[in-house]
């Protein structure tokens, strides 16, 4: 029998609308806010699951 590692990575999504001067400037406000915990992303942002194998080790029974 072997022992797998198996990863779960789940995808949450949220989109935030802000007014700035350029794309790189409504970035930057929106990682302050983020950081700031202004976005707080939970369940209800779930947008996609992935399982992908880490890892595997023979065990001797």
């Amino acid at each position: 029998m072997a022992e797998y590692s198996i990863r779960i990575r789940e995808t949450l999504t949220k989109t935030v609308k802000v007014d700035a001067a350029n794309a790189e400037q409504a970035r930057e406000i929106v990682k302050k806010a983020y950081r700031d915990c202004d976005h707080v992303l939970d369940a209800s942002h779930f947008e996609s699951v992935n399982f992908t194998l880490a890892g595997r080790s023979e065990r001797e029974r």
